[in-house]
């Protein structure tokens, strides 16, 4: 640490990054797990009255015909809804002045 502490610290930084999205994550995967599980079920008692769902290339195919501009929609959407809230403008402002900062 001594021979190089701007490192050690840029490690440090990372690592405690690394840890934060792992408890973040850790924390969301039960929320995922209870959602999915009843998606599972469903999907499990279909099939034994023999209907047959959706496969994941019929998602694909979805999305290909329309799926991608609803996704655009979707982006402004959000971009707008960020843009009506202070925080979301000061964050908005970070992120603009970081990319043109960047760019120069």
């Amino acid at each position: 640490m001594k021979a190089n502490p701007r490192m050690a610290t840029a490690l440090i930084a990372a690592a405690a990054a690394i840890a934060g999205l792992v408890a973040i994550f850790g924390a969301l995967a039960p929320a995922m797990a209870a959602v999915l599980r009843s998606f599972v079920v469903v999907r499990y008692g279909l099939s034994m009255l023999g209907i047959q769902g959706g496969s994941a290339m019929g998602g694909l195919a979805n999305l290909e015909k329309g799926g991608f501009g609803r996704l655009g929609k979707t982006i402004v959407s959000v971009g707008k809804l960020l843009l009506g809230k202070p925080i979301g403008l000061a964050s908005m402002t970070i992120a603009t002045a970081t990319y043109f900062i960047y760019q120069c």
